[in-house]
């Protein structure tokens, strides 16, 4: 651009182009090479001023393609700088609407700078709040102090919210400098649900090994029950021979083969109850009395409760029979017996008690319409 035009100044042209294009780059000629020219190039931002004639054309054009790589190098620090803040808004949308808790944590103090939304909800506190606490104000007092490693996954530990509530989570950790300090990154994921259902997932194991064990123990009760069932009838049958052989008038012997064969319907009784726990037995409804049921199952519920638990039975008078498998009846007395003296791991009184009653709501039961039935009822201390 020349300093002076035929029709007005050089220097507003240039300053008009300055304006309607800041990436325009002006080189002044002029005739008169001075310090006021020099001053006013600057004034109006030039990159530089020839003087005319021009004789150096080199010169020239180095001055043009410099003027031309300044203007390439301004655009691509606009461009530069426009992706820096592109970068930077993705970064912090990324930040902001993270599902996990991001705490960004000075290296050297442990001092929180900045929480994103997520870590509000997960510690109960404002980013305020957040920003002047130690990262070691959020542990739970059970776990270690200090900063997870940078490049950790999965960092296990304990923390805790505002009201002192603790629970577990998973810490991923990354570094990040500016300048010459050192940010740790902290991704931080609550993984309390994780642990309930591993606390579930375990307790159902243990569920399911003492299940088949039971299950192992029942089958062993059932063949020894069998087996032990066969020598009884091979007792009970001597027992009934030697009965018939023996004199009317020998008392004594006939006593002593009566008190063989009572003692072995007794253990039929025994064996008839392990055939119950084994559950190998068919249903076969009956009459049946169900005061004797309770009185039969007294002494092996003894076994079963142990003696921490003091068994009482309060059998009722005249209780009315029912029709029900006597098997069966007596293992869901068994299996009441075993949840009472569970409930009671300090020992306690279990009662039994047999009763009739009478139904007038029929809402009281539905296994039976109204009417009059028998109950068997079963109360601890601890639970019922």
């Amino acid at each position: 651009m020349d300093k002076n035009l035929g029709d007005g100044s050089g220097l507003d042209v240039a300053r008009a182009l300055r304006r309607s294009n800041p990436d325009v780059e002006v080189i002044l000629v002029t005739g008169y090479a001075s310090l006021d020219t020099a001053i006013q190039a600057v004034q109006i931002g030039a990159f530089d001023y020839v003087t005319k004639p021009i004789s150096d054309y080199d010169a020239l054009r180095l001055k043009v393609e410099n003027a031309a790589e300044k203007v390439r190098m301004k655009r691509q620090q606009r461009d530069l700088v426009d992706r820096l803040v592109e970068s930077e808004e993705l970064h912090r949308g990324v930040f902001e609407t993270s599902n996990d808790a991001v705490l960004l944590v000075d290296g050297l103090s442990g001092a929180v700078e900045d929480a994103n939304p997520a870590a509000e909800r997960l510690y109960g506190r404002s980013r305020e709040a957040l920003r002047g606490v130690r990262y070691d104000d959020l542990l739970a007092p059970e776990s270690d102090r200090g900063l997870p490693p940078h490049g950790s996954r999965a960092f296990p530990a304990r923390h805790r919210r505002a009201d002192g509530f603790a629970f577990p989570v998973e810490i991923s950790a990354g570094e990040l400098h500016r300048g010459d300090r050192a940010l740790r990154v902290l991704s931080v994921r609550d993984v309390s649900e994780r642990e309930l259902a591993e606390t579930a997932r375990r307790e159902l194991e243990q569920s399911l090994r003492q299940a088949q064990k039971m299950e192992a123990v029942g089958r062993l009760a059932g063949g020894v029950a069998h087996d032990f069932s066969n020598v009884l009838a091979v007792v009970l049958g001597y027992s009934d021979l030697l009965l018939r052989d023996l004199p009317t008038a020998d008392a004594r012997m006939r006593e002593c083969v009566d008190g063989i064969t009572e003692a072995a319907h007794r253990a039929v009784g025994v064996t008839r109850q392990l055939l119950t726990l084994s559950r190998k037995k068919l249903l076969r409804p009956e009459v049946l009395s169900l005061d004797k049921v309770v009185s039969d199952l007294g002494r092996l519920l003894s076994r079963a409760i142990g003696e921490r638990i003091a068994l009482e039975m309060r059998l009722g008078d005249g209780v009315w029979p029912v029709v029900a498998d006597s098997d069966q009846l007596a293992q869901v007395l068994l299996n009441l017996a075993v949840n009472a003296r569970d409930a009671m791991p300090d020992g306690g009184p279990l009662e039994i008690a047999t009763s009739n009653v009478e139904l007038a709501d029929p809402r009281a039961t539905s296994a039976s319409p109204p009417g009059a039935t028998s109950r068997c009822r079963c109360a601890t201390a601890g639970a019922a």
